[in-house]
């Protein structure tokens, strides 16, 4: 579903999919489109119905279609290695054939909380696994953010957005989402 209605060019834009029953919760993936931006931000949120707490490991797997020529060029750290526990966000873009590239740099936000992650050269498919203990009756959230740039120096200018919950909120990336959405997400800290 499109919420609220079908966006007007220049809208953010919400969808949310349908609850699927997933290990005892109910489950449900959403992504936002801030209007203007080249970012996606998407989240699942884990609702459990049960009187008793349902422990998961959440996966977020992704292909970026750079294959074998996928080059990391800065984390968040300040180097071009993937550190779990370290790195928050990682920029990467198909390596250079001659002097151009032919897909946009990417910047993957939302890994450091992860208990087992894999982001490397030569490899388009970063993963992130989290495991996630959701209360009875409770509600908790896994959110990424993936951002779009013609280059990695204009990725680089603006990779610390992405740093933490605040500078996403001053990014106007978190702005339909209320304090107990914002509390509820395990992988960045509020």
């Amino acid at each position: 579903t499109v919420s609220p209605s079908p966006p007007t060019p220049g809208d953010a834009v919400t969808v949310t999919g349908n609850v699927q029953v997933l290990q005892g919760l109910n489950v449900t993936g959403q992504l936002y489109f801030p209007a203007g931006q080249p970012v996606a931000r998407s989240i699942m949120i884990l609702q459990n119905p049960t009187a008793a707490d349902i422990t998961v490991q959440v996966t977020n797997e992704n292909n970026w279609g750079s294959d074998s020529n996928t080059k990391i060029v800065t984390t968040s750290s300040g180097d071009n290695l993937f550190q779990l526990g370290q790195d928050n966000w990682v920029i990467s873009f198909q390596n250079f054939s001659g002097t151009t590239t032919t897909d946009p740099t990417i910047t993957l936000a939302g890994m450091k909380q992860a208990v087992t992650a894999g982001y490397v050269d030569g490899d388009d498919n970063p993963y992130q696994y989290f495991d996630v203990t959701v209360p009875a009756g409770g509600t908790k959230r896994v959110m990424a953010l993936v951002r779009l740039s013609p280059s990695a120096t204009v990725a680089q200018a603006v990779a610390s957005t992405f740093n933490d919950m605040a500078s996403l909120r001053q990014a106007g990336y978190l702005v339909d989402l209320s304090e107990t959405e914002l509390r509820s997400i395990v992988n960045w800290t509020y």
